[in-house]
């Protein structure tokens, strides 16, 4: 593309029931791509999502990180089966997978709104007609954090979102201003 912009399919990977996809996108001026700064090796992160929503997904995560196939995993601890994923995986980064949209809520305040969570095409309308419990998302934030931490023992290495909810405004504010506090 003639703008600096490259999007490539890098690979995509079937074990099990689990299927794994990662796609690279570059954005570089010219003069950046002339830069020393450039001729550095690049990394490439490969995230598994949907550990506790998916059985035997901890198993293929752990199997591909130990065949250096996987960088991470993102984990939902509202999915029914998050306990039993969460003593099997091992081996990668391991992140929260922020949910709003699947299952139901860990903390009583969410769950006082939405005693099942909404499916994303209403949480869409929700964020972007700036309509959601600020405060009840907050505590639900933080129950997803506690079950995560509980389960594993320590802090996610990073955050992200079940379909990407962690970027709708409302929920975003929320996600950047704790995991500052909590250093995530």
């Amino acid at each position: 593309r003639g703008d600096g912009r490259r999007v490539e399919r890098v690979g995509r990977e079937r074990r099990g029931r689990v299927t794994l996809v990662a796609s690279v996108v570059s954005v570089m001026s010219a003069a950046a791509a002339e830069s020393p700064a450039t001729k550095m090796p690049r990394v490439l992160a490969i995230c598994a999502d949907d550990i506790g929503l998916v059985a035997g997904a901890a198993d293929t995560a752990t199997a591909l990180g130990a065949a250096g196939r996987l960088t991470a995993a993102s984990c939902v601890t509202t999915g029914v089966l998050w306990p039993s994923e969460a003593k099997r995986i091992a081996g990668v980064e391991l992140g929260l997978h922020f949910n709003l949209t699947e299952g139901t809520p860990l903390s009583p305040d969410l769950a006082a709104h939405w005693p099942v969570l909404p499916g994303l095409a209403k949480l869409l309308a929700l964020a972007h007609l700036r309509r959601l419990p600020a405060a009840a998302i907050a505590a639900e934030w933080q129950a997803q954090i506690d079950a995560f931490c509980r389960a594993i023992g320590r802090e996610p290495d990073f955050v992200d979102g079940h379909q990407h909810v962690h970027h709708l405004p409302g929920v975003r504010e929320v996600v950047i201003n704790t995991a500052w506090l909590a250093k995530v």
